[in-house]
């Protein structure tokens, strides 16, 4: 956490009695970007009090920076003001020509563990796509519901919500003859819909809908269609004729 990270900063220059806190910055984004709202308001104050810092401390390296380039960039570029950028519980000495070495190691490391992340996290995406699991974010019409096997195991799957109706009323009047545009304006004013026309349109060529899941080529396998484990809203025969 957050607090764990500072109170183990604060810890390690305690007793270093010439050291003045001069203040914390912390950012929620990912380590993968430095595009980071406190990140850079930590380098402008730098840039325009330059010499009132001395240290940037980190409490991990990967907690800096995930990406090897930016990160070796980030720190040349506070080096440049004047600020260096170190880890109490790894050091980096400087004045050390090894240092560099040391210094592609450890950040080398959190990029690796960040892309074995990713790459785990794209899989585990393709796997339960497969599974009929659909896991991107819930279209209108489904609310997400956590579900737990007999073993324990824990799965996010969609269940039909409030919103449910208005897409059955969709498909039905396009299928029935009205077109598109027409029941959409017709329903945003009756109802107040929260949805573009695009994403209505959308909506109705969206297979999810009649229970159903996309899955792209991954990989060597194959782009299907798979039966999905959540509740259809429609059926087979009305997506068809909408379509």
């Amino acid at each position: 956490s957050h607090e764990y990270q500072l109170s183990e900063l604060k810890r390690a220059v305690q007793h270093c009695d010439e050291a003045i806190h001069m203040g914390s910055y912390s950012d929620t984004i990912s380590g993968t970007t430095f595009n980071r709202p406190k990140l850079l308001e930590l380098y402008s104050f730098c840039q325009n009090n330059q010499g009132l810092i001395s240290y940037i401390l980190v409490q991990r390296w990967d907690r800096f920076g995930r990406d090897l380039e930016e990160t070796t960039k980030w720190i040349r570029l506070f080096k440049e003001v004047g600020v260096e950028v170190n880890c109490p519980n790894n050091q980096f000495d400087y004045t050390d020509p090894t240092h560099i070495l040391m210094k592609a190691i450890h950040l080398g490391l959190a990029e690796t563990e960040s892309r074995k992340i990713s790459e785990r996290t794209i899989n585990g995406i393709n796997t339960g796509l497969r599974e009929g699991y659909y896991t991107a974010t819930a279209p209108f019409g489904y609310a997400r519901e956590l579900k737990i096997s007999k073993h324990d195991n824990k799965k996010q799957i969609m269940i039909p919500d409030d919103n449910s109706r208005f897409v059955l009323e969709a498909f039905t009047r396009v299928a029935n003859g009205e077109h598109r545009t027409s029941v959409y304006k017709d329903m945003k004013k009756r109802y107040g819909i929260k949805l573009a026309k695009s994403s209505f349109f959308r909506m109705l060529t969206n297979i999810v809908y009649m229970g159903q899941v996309f899955c792209k080529e991954f990989n060597g396998q194959t782009a299907i269609i798979v039966d999905g484990k959540h509740e259809a809203i429609i059926d087979e025969l009305l997506f068809t004729k909408v379509q």
